[in-house]
């Protein structure tokens, strides 16, 4: 595990592969990033009720909770907080997209790492790569 600076912007990443989940926590670990990795939804807003996150990156695909009412909890909690979604479902991408997600904000797996790592950087621009 990279230890991340202090004032490192925090991620929560809700991944439902733990290969995935590890994958990620790692890249934006070496980006210099803190991040908590939940591998399901309903365990993913117990962590947005009681933590402070700065993104949150989530599977569609999660058990336990569909993406549109894990996007209600974590809105309920904060309002302005930025999420990435990610599925493996291109059929839903046309469902979600008009649920006040912006299209940069959903990424159809599989993608390319880097340009996750840019997205991410680009809704947390105190962080530099």
């Amino acid at each position: 595990m990279i230890q991340p600076l202090a004032n490192a912007k925090h991620i929560l990443v809700v991944e439902i592969d733990e290969h995935m989940g590890s994958a990620l926590r790692y890249n934006l670990e070496c980006l210099g990033y803190r991040v908590t990795t939940q591998t399901n939804g309903l365990a993913a807003a117990e962590c947005v009720q009681e933590g402070e996150f700065d993104l949150v990156t989530f599977d569609l695909d999660s058990p336990l909770s569909t993406g549109l009412a894990f996007v209600d909890i974590l809105r309920s909690y904060h309002e302005q907080l930025p999420v990435v979604l990610l599925s493996s479902n291109t059929l839903r991408e046309q469902r979600y997209r008009g649920y006040k997600i912006a299209e940069e904000q959903f990424v159809v797996k599989p993608f390319d790492l880097d340009d996750l790592m840019k997205r991410v950087a680009d809704l947390t621009p105190t962080v530099s790569c």
